[in-house]
C-alpha cells in the first residue's frame, strides 16, 4: 500500500485489527433454463437464496443507519462542547460548520445552540429516509419475485443499487462470467449514466448497445471464443433473455448451442 494511503488509515487498522465482511448472494436468472424453471415452478433454491439474502440486506441496512446516527450525534456532541474545530461536521452531516461558543454556525451564519444547525438534521433525516425507501424497494421486489415467479430484473438494479448506497462492494457474474454477465454489467453501465450523468433514456440506450458492441465486455468475449467469437445466444435464446439483457444484432451465433451457456 502506498505510504499516502497507509497514513489514512484508522489506527486499529494499521495495528491489524480485521474488518468483518457480510456476504449476501442475489440469484436472478435470466435465460432459456430460468424460463422453464418458472414454467414447472422448480425456482425454490432461488428463492430461498434470495430471502436469506433480504435478511442480511435488512440487518445491515438497519445497522448501517443506527451508527450513521450514533456518528452523527457524537459529532454534535463534540462539536457543542467545543472539542472539534470548525472545518466541518463530517460526511453524515455533510454541510461546512463553524464552531461558536454557542454551538454552530452553518454557512449562512445560523447558529443552533443544540449543536448541529437544522439543515444538518434535516439532511441526516433525509437520507435515512430514503435509505429505507430504497430498502422496502427491494424487500418487495424480492418478495414479489418469489410469489409470481418470474424473471424481475428488478431485483438485480435495485440490489446493485442498494448495496452502492450502503458503500458496499458488489459484483455480478453468471456461471461463466461472459455472455450473460456482459448484458448485466452494461445495462448497470446504463443505468448509471441515465441516473447520474444526465445522459436521456435514448442516448443511454444507444450507448448501452455501443457499449455491448464494441466495448471491454465484447473484447472480454472474444478473448474466450476467439477473434472472430460472438455472444453464445442462439435466436431462440436471445428472445427468452429479458429485454433490456439482448445483445444487439450482429452480435449474438445463430446456431444453437446449450441452454447453459
Amino acid at each position: 500500500m502506498p505510504p499516502a494511503r497507509w497514513a489514512e488509515l484508522p489506527e486499529e487498522l494499521k495495528q491489524g485489527q480485521l474488518i468483518r465482511c457480510i456476504v449476501a448472494l442475489i440469484s436472478q436468472g435470466i435465460n432459456a433454463q430460468q424460463s422453464m424453471a418458472n414454467a414447472v415452478g422448480h425456482a425454490e433454491l432461488q428463492e430461498i437464496i434470495n430471502c436469506r439474502a433480504l435478511e442480511l440486506l435488512r440487518r445491515y441496512h438497519e445497522a448501517y443507519i443506527s451508527f450513521a446516527s450514533s456518528t452523527a450525534s457524537n459529532t454534535t456532541t463534540a462539536l457543542g462542547s467545543g472539542e472539534v474545530s470548525g472545518r466541518g461536521v463530517g460526511i453524515s452531516v455533510g454541510i461546512s460548520s463553524t464552531a461558536t461558543r454557542d454551538g454552530i454556525a452553518d454557512r449562512d451564519g445560523i447558529s443552533n445552540r443544540d449543536g448541529i444547525s437544522s439543515t444538518a438534521k434535516f439532511d441526516l433525516e433525509l437520507e435515512r429516509r430514503r435509505l429505507r425507501e430504497l430498502m422496502h424497494a427491494v424487500e418487495a421486489t424480492i418478495l414479489r419475485s418469489v410469489e409470481l415467479v418470474n424473471k424481475d430484473t428488478e431485483v438485480i438494479a435495485l440490489t446493485e443499487r442498494l448495496v452502492r448506497e450502503l458503500g458496499g462492494g458488489r459484483i455480478t457474474s453468471c456461471k461463466s462470467g461472459k455472455d450473460r454477465t456482459s448484458m448485466a454489467v452494461t445495462a448497470e453501465q446504463a443505468r448509471l449514466l441515465h441516473e447520474r450523468h444526465a445522459v436521456s433514456e435514448a442516448e443511454a440506450n444507444e450507448l448501452l448497445d455501443a457499449m455491448r458492441s464494441h466495448g471491454v465486455r465484447w473484447l472480454n468475449m472474444r478473448k474466450n471464443m476467439g477473434a472472430l467469437g460472438q455472444y453464445a445466444f442462439n435466436w431462440l435464446q436471445q428472445r427468452l433473455l429479458p429485454e433490456g439483457y439482448r445483445a444487439p444484432k450482429g452480435t449474438f451465433t445463430q446456431i444453437f448451442r446449450s441452454v447453459e451457456t
